[in-house]
């Protein structure tokens, strides 16, 4: 043990690794959150002298944020393996998943409030449905979900005909499939979003935030200590802002584009009929813009350095 003991690379990597079990294994949220975060402080400490760029440590923590957020939603399929070999009767139900259970005609306005885990499956149909554990309060053109208990995953089925806004407020979220709705406005700490959806107005706001797939409306704004994007993006105006951003995308008829972080890393292609303005603005990292339109790219740059390729 004694090179373990001179090595001060391995006792790091022990200590990052501990820090990542006891991550993965606990079902409350924020402490992956911190659990996360020391253990890209303790790696950026640790070869701190090889380090050449800020960004890339950020960028890096994105990665490293953002893969044990993802990972909230699919560790309790191996960790209920572990219950089936060894017998341990409290893995499912710390980690049980809640499937939906009622049926409910669908209005206009969908709210989803201080639901801990929850992940939203938009279908082909013109209801919703809910499980049972969760409250639900109606209104006249609007209804709230709220409640549950910390320790479920709540599976939610939103009918994709007739919604028109739809507001989520929770710390582990997750949004999958196809929709056409004027308003899509979430805050949680971890955001996970895929699919094809057409919103005029995107908010995301969350200290992880993951999307991908195709998306289509009038304005996208994404704020998060860690925000990862990559797809198509058909919006007209894109915002995006963070500690440490990484994109890859597709800008489809943008006109603008704006970037503000501390660690940026990315690449944009545009292709349309109208000029794009790129604004970006941080402490370091990189930016590739691609043009495959007849149109203009015109680039105001500050930290941040700017290739055309």
């Amino acid at each position: 043990m004694e090179w373990i003991k001179e090595s001060k690379f391995l006792r790091a990597t022990l200590l990052i690794v501990l820090l990542g079990l006891l991550g993965w294994l606990s079902p409350f949220f924020p402490l992956k959150v911190i659990v996360a975060f020391l253990g890209i402080l303790i790696f950026a400490f640790v070869l701190r002298e090889y380090a050449k760029h800020l960004a890339g440590f950020i960028v890096l923590g994105i990665i490293l944020f953002l893969i044990p957020s993802s990972a909230n939603y699919y560790s309790h399929i191996i960790l209920e393996n572990f219950q089936n070999w060894l017998h341990l009767p409290f893995v499912s139900e710390v980690l049980r998943e809640v499937k939906p259970s009622k049926t409910l005609q669908l209005p206009p306005k969908l709210s989803i409030e201080r639901v801990t885990n929850v992940e939203l499956r938009f279908v082909d149909a013109k209801e919703i449905r809910v499980p049972e554990e969760l409250t639900v309060s109606s209104f006249d053109e609007e209804i709230r979900i709220s409640g549950g208990l910390t320790n479920r995953k709540y599976v939610i089925e939103i009918g994709n005909q007739g919604l028109k806004e739809l507001r989520v407020d929770g710390t582990a979220i997750s949004l999958t499939g196809d929709c056409s709705i004027e308003l899509l406005d979430i805050n949680g700490s971890a955001i996970n979003l895929k699919g094809k959806m057409v919103v005029q107005r995107l908010y995301l706001d969350g200290t992880g935030v993951n999307a991908s797939g195709s998306f289509e409306g009038d304005t996208l704004y994404a704020d998060g200590t860690g925000v990862n994007l990559k797809g198509e993006i058909a919006f007209e105006t894109v915002r995006i802002k963070g500690t440490g951003i990484s994109f890859d995308l597709t800008l489809i008829n943008c006109k603008s584009f704006n970037v503000d972080g501390t660690g940026v890393n990315g690449k944009v292609t545009h292709t349309g009929q109208g000029n794009l303005f790129v604004r970006a603005n941080g402490t370091g990292g990189k930016i590739t813009v691609r043009n495959q339109s007849n149109a203009e790219i015109f680039v105001e740059s500050s930290g941040i350095r700017v290739v055309r390729e």
